[in-house]
């Protein structure tokens, strides 16, 4: 089976739905002329037909005639913003359409009016209605078992038979048999400075970081209370458990700490946003020590916003029916070291 790279646009919604970045590409692209690109629904794997998602790719389809009917390896990139190349996803196992597959696929998404959600996304951006519709809305189909996109968007630098010429959007063979890119399985060991302080960036990563600069004055001052009482080097952020990234952990004795920062006014609204993250940064790992010492685990979900009972006892539910080690602490830039985190 042949494989191939194909450039797609940049998204911010995950490849779903139009996000409006697409716009703002090369001046002379289709993207930027129509305001939106027709990949960018390729992971919304809530449109399923028989099993297929349906979607365009813009570089299969320069080369439509001669791979119809076809089945081929793609590895999507894209360029960021900063005019990085990142690896966006793979779909293994892509069936090109005929021209039937594509009229099939026309009609069944007018009749679930998917259609008409795609003009709605379209014009939520402000893109060109009118660049929808008609057979060549689709020219791939794939299983979802089949496609996986990439949290981290890897350097497309990385892959080895990457050439100069690549940039537009065009398929190029590739000269090999390329391998899926995998995150670098080491420990983060994360930094112990105190942000702000040496100009180290809060967050190293991917696009769907935001700056916060509530978030970074509250994670200092915390970060140099934790130090005061547990020691430099025992106190570190963005890494130091595995190869996650928790704003904040904690190495002393017997104590692990993971704690996550949310600058929210609503302890709901921290606990909800935080306790699935926290539980990934935790749990989700290959690391030995963190599989080993898991059951030690204290997470603190920490936040200026103050509980109320409903908060409390939502909390005391997680801790003693579903037995996941989670506190909650309210903490301004005003306050010394909340008393759950400072221990015996």
């Amino acid at each position: 089976m042949d494989s191939y790279y194909a450039r797609v646009c940049w998204n911010t919604n995950g490849w779903r739905f139009p996000s409006g970045d697409a716009a703002k590409a090369e001046q002379y692209s289709y993207a930027a002329k129509s305001g939106f690109g027709h990949e960018e629904w390729i992971f919304n794997f809530a449109w399923i037909l028989n099993g297929y998602k349906y979607a365009f790719l813009q570089p299969v389809s320069d080369s439509l005639e001669r791979l119809r009917g076809q089945t081929i390896d793609i590895l999507l990139w894209a360029i960021t913003p900063e005019r990085a190349r990142v690896v966006v996803g793979e779909i293994r196992s892509c069936e090109v359409l005929t021209s039937n597959q594509a009229s099939e696929a026309l009609d069944y998404y007018k009749s679930q009016k998917w259609l008409q959600q795609m003009v709605e996304d379209v014009t939520r951006v402000k893109g060109t209605q009118s660049e929808l519709g008609g057979e060549g809305l689709f020219n791939v189909r794939f299983r979802r078992k089949d496609a996986a996109i990439y949290e981290d968007l890897p350097p497309l630098g990385g892959i080895p038979d990457i050439q100069s010429k690549f940039g537009r959007y065009k398929l190029v063979h590739s000269t090999g048999t390329w391998s899926s890119p995998k995150p670098v399985a080491r420990s983060r060991t994360g930094f112990t400075d105190i942000p702000g302080q040496s100009g180290q960036a809060t967050r190293q990563g991917t696009a769907a970081v935001e700056f916060d600069p509530q978030h970074e004055k509250l994670q200092a001052r915390l970060m140099g209370l934790l130090q005061g009482q547990f020691g430099k080097g025992n106190v570190r952020r963005e890494g130091g458990w595995g190869a996650s990234q928790p704003d904040l952990v904690v190495k002393h004795g017997n104590r692990r700490i993971l704690i996550e920062i949310k600058p929210y006014p609503s302890a709901k609204q921290a606990i909800r946003e935080s306790l699935g993250q926290i539980m990934e940064y935790a749990y989700c790992q290959s690391d030995k020590e963190c599989s080993t010492r898991s059951s030690d685990l204290e997470l603190f979900i920490v936040a200026p916003a103050e509980t109320d009972k409903e908060v409390q006892g939502y909390l005391t539910l997680l801790r003693t029916r579903f037995l996941i080690p989670v506190n909650y602490c309210s903490f301004t830039l005003a306050d010394d070291l909340p008393k759950l985190l400072r221990g015996s």
